[in-house]
């Protein structure tokens, strides 16, 4: 029976305000026709803050990665990507990049793939005060911890943000950066929204989306971020999805031409999720496997066909 099942792409899904403090100004003012009473303006302001991701990820928000994380298979064909159950997510902060831009809105996330080979950055634990170079007091008095010639672009704390905060981050050398990682344009086709159907769904996945077992909804919407690198066949993958809030004046050019400032030699880059993966040799695929079968080995025909002699008798023959 043929299935009516359909998946809709969608480019992008803004929220109704980014992430970031705002304040809100309210003025009213009162006054006579007759000049009897002066006019005066009553006035009053109210902060607010718009808060979501920024400097670590809830597990809540995940829905899956692919490939699966600690999976071997033939993935080398495949561009790793992540699947987060929030659909404006990737849209909730800016990279720093022109709204207006031509092909599609911006991204603030973004998926590193790091062959075995390249080598994989190892990761560790920080702080906020990390992630400001140690020429600069973010607190009176208290120099930020990163070294000079390290880059991580300059920001200020949102609402219940501390620079005691712990996040994961991972130094990758400028060369390789500017090797791997998209350019301005290519970072803006690597997040869509899908919408999908989702009576056929696993019980897990429904409650990683928050959906009732007794919802009659058919169709959800999912955010994906995809990597813009392949595996490569035979070798361990490591996948950082990254922080790229304000990244995007130093994305490499076309031709992976280099947009860091002068003296610069590593990025740090704040990891939300990482995840492994392997893939198999093209020689051990299943169309690597067929491509070798018929081969002669010395004398020995290492074929699927049974070995035929000429006093071999054919079914049939009398």
């Amino acid at each position: 029976m043929a299935s009516n099942q359909k998946i809709r792409f969608i480019q992008y899904t803004q929220p109704q305000l980014d992430d970031g403090n705002y304040e809100l100004t309210v003025s009213q003012t009162v006054s006579s026709l007759s000049g009897a009473m002066p006019e005066t303006i009553y006035q009053d302001k109210k902060k607010f803050t718009v808060s979501g991701e920024r400097f670590s990820l809830n597990p809540s928000a995940i829905v899956s990665v692919f490939p699966p994380e600690f999976s071997l298979g033939e993935f080398s064909n495949v561009l790793p990507h992540i699947v987060l159950s929030r659909k404006t997510m990737p849209w909730e902060r800016s990279a720093g990049t022109d709204k207006n831009v031509e092909v599609n809105d911006i991204p603030w996330l973004g998926v590193f793939v790091f062959n075995q080979d390249d080598p994989v950055p190892p990761s560790s634990d920080i702080t906020l005060l990390d992630l400001v170079p140690n020429n600069h007091q973010p607190i009176i008095g208290t120099n930020g911890t990163m070294p000079l010639n390290t880059y991580f672009p300059t920001f200020t704390l949102d609402y219940g943000e501390s620079w005691s905060d712990k996040c994961v981050a991972i130094d990758v050398p400028s060369e390789l950066f500017n090797a791997i990682a998209p350019t301005q344009t290519d970072l803006g086709w690597l997040a869509h929204v899908k919408e999908v159907d989702v009576t056929s769904k696993s019980e897990t996945y429904l409650k990683k989306l928050n959906i009732s077992l007794t919802d009659t909804t058919a169709t959800t919407f999912v955010a994906e971020v995809v990597g813009n690198r392949f595996a490569v066949p035979g070798k361990k993958c490591t996948v950082h999805l990254v922080y790229l809030e304000d990244f995007g004046p130093v994305l490499p050019g076309t031709g992976n031409v280099s947009n860091l400032p002068v003296g610069i030699t590593t990025v740090r880059l704040v990891s939300l999720k990482s995840w492994t993966f392997s893939t198999i040799s093209e020689n051990y695929t299943f169309a690597g496997l067929l491509m070798n079968i018929n081969k002669q080995q010395q004398n020995t025909l290492n074929t699927l066909q049974v070995p035929f002699t000429a006093s071999s008798s054919l079914p049939g023959d009398t």
